[in-house]
């Protein structure tokens, strides 16, 4: 079993919620497998074949956006395929080596690039499944091994689909819109601790990476806020954010502050 890094999809975290509501749905029947030809994405499962195929068809949509933003990369060279499992038992998720708070993490990419789609998920709306979905595949194609910041991947990958949803920045970050109005407006990305798995306020932190890294590339322009995000997870001892942004993280504070509050009172 492979040990999955510290980065996973929070349906609540990334306002989900909110934004789509959960349904039930899909039972156990048989054991199926989805690999269309000439398709991004495999897709396999303990699910029924209905349920399969419509999260086949969202993970090929998620792949489409991942590649749309980011280009196909390594993962998708040559026709290869990302991988998604798919569990309808909870336990079957965390031995697959998902995490065991159902509560708030749906899904999980292991070490090896695998997207692991939780019960939970599985049960979500279409839009939710696809958000979470185009999340996962962000971390496929940007890889998961990597020693950066995790506000870098968490953000790029928020960013992604929150892109690809056509959701503006203030639907989907209701709690961050909320303390932007209260007067309580951060100053920078959310540091590791407030993105590990027990923090106390995933969606607040989520949120907030996604919201500096839309600060980020706006600031650069997309090209070079990709290339700088590829090369901070890819292991870059010293990335230039300041050549890349315009300053550091510490003088571009108020500049955040100001384009955060200018987000919110525009309703973009």
């Amino acid at each position: 079993m492979n040990r999955p890094l510290d980065r996973r999809a929070v349906l609540r975290s990334a306002g989900l919620f909110g934004l789509f509501g959960l349904v039930g749905g899909g039972s156990v029947l048989a054991a199926c497998a989805s690999e269309p030809a000439g398709e991004r994405v495999r897709v396999d499962g303990d699910v029924d074949r209905a349920l399969l195929d419509a999260i086949d068809a969202e993970a090929q949509t998620a792949a489409r956006s991942v590649i749309d933003f980011w280009g196909p990369g390594a993962v998708w060279r040559g026709g290869a395929q990302a991988r998604v499992r798919v569990f309808t038992d909870q336990a079957g998720f965390v031995a697959a080596g998902g995490d065991p708070d159902e509560s708030a993490v749906t899904a999980t990419t292991t070490q090896d690039g695998i997207v692991l789609v939780a019960p939970q998920l599985a049960r979500a709306a279409s839009g939710a499944r696809v958000f979470v979905l185009t999340h996962e595949l962000t971390h496929v194609r940007l890889g998961v091994r990597s020693a950066a910041q995790h506000w870098v991947a968490e953000g790029a990958a928020e960013l992604t689909a929150l892109d690809a949803s056509g959701r503006t920045l203030t639907t989907y970050a209701p709690t961050l819109v909320a303390r932007v109005k209260s007067a309580q407006v951060p100053g920078g990305p959310p540091d590791d601790g407030e993105l590990s798995a027990t923090a106390s306020d995933l969606r607040s932190a989520y949120q907030r990476a996604c919201a500096y890294s839309r600060f980020l590339l706006a600031r650069s322009g997309a090209a070079h806020y990709r290339a700088w995000v590829e090369a901070a997870l890819a292991g870059a001892t010293s990335p230039d954010f300041s050549g890349t942004f315009g300053g550091s993280p510490q003088s571009l504070s108020a500049a955040f502050r100001q384009w955060l509050t200018g987000q919110v009172d525009a309703g973009k």
